[in-house]
């Protein structure tokens, strides 16, 4: 009986594919495998970050630790990316399977990989056309705390700013976004960028402080 790893997620409360709608789904095609599900992970994340998502990260290491195949309802569940979908299905020690797609065929995969892509810059454009607006219109936007954060880190000692960049949750994301792609520092920086990743102060990643990601979490 093949084994599986289930992977649910939403972004919002009112998103059409709710969790429960996907587990049901999933659920019914793992019957239909003559299958069973060995564990679920579950998590309501944007779909804009991708592989950094802690729990499809667990859910990962877990079908690859259990020689299990991880499961999703649909593939804008695993990701919206095109890079972080190849870059999984690359992967010789993962295999994973969608209910609604057969993911084993390359060319089915890069089609729905790159409609699942567009959607997410249609998301983000809808996104920034809207701030853009509600900007011209007077409203204030940002975090009205980011000054205070960053004068406080600022004045943390040399071993104190060191702890809190390991424990920083963008550094801790943005290593996840690029722990499995290949190329040079600048290309992964690029893909940082590009993918709205910022370091801890608010800046645009660097080849060199990628360089310090991958030492600091072991890459």
């Amino acid at each position: 009986m093949r084994k599986f790893i289930s992977y649910t997620r939403v972004s919002t409360a009112k998103q059409g594919l709710g969790l429960e709608a996907q587990t049901a789904t999933i659920e019914s095609y793992v019957r239909n495998a003559n299958g069973t599900i060995i564990a679920s992970y579950s998590e309501k994340e944007s779909g804009k970050e991708t592989i950094n998502r802690h729990q499809l990260q667990l859910a990962i290491s877990h079908a690859k630790k259990e020689g299990a195949i991880l499961i999703v309802a649909k593939l804008d569940r695993l990701s919206r990316d095109i890079i972080d979908i190849f870059t999984l299905k690359k992967d010789t020690n993962l295999t994973f399977e969608v209910c609604d797609i057969d993911a084993s065929d390359t060319m089915t995969l890069g089609i729905f990989s790159t409609l699942a892509q567009k959607e997410r810059e249609l998301i983000s454009k809808r996104t920034k056309e809207a701030l853009a607006a509600r900007k011209a219109e007077g409203v204030k936007l940002g975090n009205p705390n980011a000054s205070e954060t960053l004068r406080r880190f600022n004045h943390l000692g040399a071993e104190k700013r060191k702890a809190a960049a390991d424990q920083s949750d963008a550094n801790r994301h943005a290593y996840a976004a690029i722990k499995f792609l290949q190329g040079s520092l600048r290309a992964k920086a690029d893909y940082l960028n590009d993918n709205g990743f910022l370091t801890p102060k608010g800046k645009s990643f660097t080849p060199m402080q990628v360089s310090r990601l991958l030492q600091r979490y072991g890459a």
